[in-house]
């Protein structure tokens, strides 16, 4: 499976989703990582025609079968942290 970060639209009824970041493959997923998105910001829906509001707190993992197209890119900036990883002092 093909992780993601995303948000699904508030329309009632609407089966949309936005895509945000892609994490990975299973079981590679990048586990530990800081995201930088605005604490609100707006989607415009293609499916419903309908644009709303979102918080950060509505972001959440998506999983999917199939990888992103080789074109996408994520549109919250993620920071890997493998602060996990390094040997203390």
């Amino acid at each position: 499976m093909h992780v993601f970060l995303g948000v699904d639209c508030k329309t009632n009824g609407c089966k949309g989703k936005f895509v945000l970041a892609y994490l990975g493959e299973e079981p590679n997923v990048l586990q530990s990582f800081t995201m930088q998105a605005p604490s609100r910001f707006r989607l415009h829906c293609l499916n419903c025609d309908e644009t709303h509001r979102y918080s950060f707190s509505e972001i959440h993992r998506m999983e999917r079968p199939e990888p992103p197209p080789s074109d996408f890119r994520n549109h919250v900036q993620i920071i890997r942290d493998d602060s996990h990883l390094r040997k203390p002092n």
